[in-house]
């Protein structure tokens, strides 16, 4: 089991600094595309709203549509084939539901097809530092998206937990295996967690993203994905932040 305060004291050597003969990435299209995930999630939203996001989640080419529990039928019937991950959540928006609740939800999701779970952590244990419960939840329906190739997102709800609860919900993350956390993205999240992540655990913001600027601060910010309902502005802006750059060295 990791030591809270060893690992929160040890730091990694930079591999990218200069002399270590590292080149950065080209920057593509869907170098920041691929980062978007695009909620469906708003209990107003009719059939035709979720088509609509279906279409435009086409049109962008962006990395996942999340969908609510009763779209993912239509969402992964009308995404066939387009390359883009479609993803739901389990005890949204809070977390609060049984862990026998969660992990049907879950699984059901996982038998419909979904490739990517966003899993709401169940916060009130947190804060009640019922570590054991909340890691015995976890394990579990890790165990069941490893099980299919899916992906775990751990919502910590970050906004809501001190920086030592966002510690030892990190570690819990991490020796449960999943592949991804999503934090509300401010700059305490990142002091806090991120010199716990040690390459293991890839970050998502999942507070929305609406302009291009805040897109590439999250990308700066070594995120791998950030949620964003402002999908086309985003990409359009990109697009002319590309064209301009390729002027610049042509």
């Amino acid at each position: 089991m990791d030591d809270d305060r060893n690992e929160v004291a040890r730091t990694e050597p930079d591999q990218t600094e200069a002399g270590s003969g590292a080149q950065p990435e080209k920057e593509t299209y869907e170098t920041l595309a691929k980062m978007i995930d695009y909620p469906l999630l708003a209990p107003e939203l009719t059939d035709a709203h979720i088509a609509a996001g279906c279409r435009l989640a086409r049109e962008w080419n962006i990395g996942c549509l999340v969908v609510r529990p009763s779209d993912v039928d239509e969402a992964i019937r009308w995404m066939d084939g387009s390359g883009i991950a479609v993803g739901s959540t389990t005890g949204w928006p809070n977390g609060i539901a049984v862990t026998g609740t969660k992990l049907y939800e879950g699984r059901d999701l996982l038998r419909r097809g979904v490739k990517e779970i966003d899993f709401v952590i169940n916060v009130g244990k947190v804060i009640s530092r019922q570590f054991q419960y909340v890691e015995t939840e976890l394990m579990q329906i890790a165990k069941s998206c490893l099980e299919v190739g899916a992906v775990l997102k751990v919502n910590l709800r970050s906004e809501l937990l001190d920086d030592d609860l966002k510690i030892i919900a990190t570690k819990i993350c991490k020796r449960v295996d999943a592949q991804m956390m999503a934090i509300a993205g401010t700059e305490d999240d990142f002091r806090v967690i991120g010199p716990l992540l040690k390459d293991r655990i890839q970050l998502k913001v999942a507070s929305p993203i609406q302009t291009l600027p805040e897109a590439l601060q999250s990308k700066a910010n070594g995120v791998a994905r950030f949620t964003a309902t402002a999908v086309a502005q985003i990409l359009t802006d990109w697009k002319s932040h590309l064209a301009r750059a390729a002027e610049s060295v042509s």
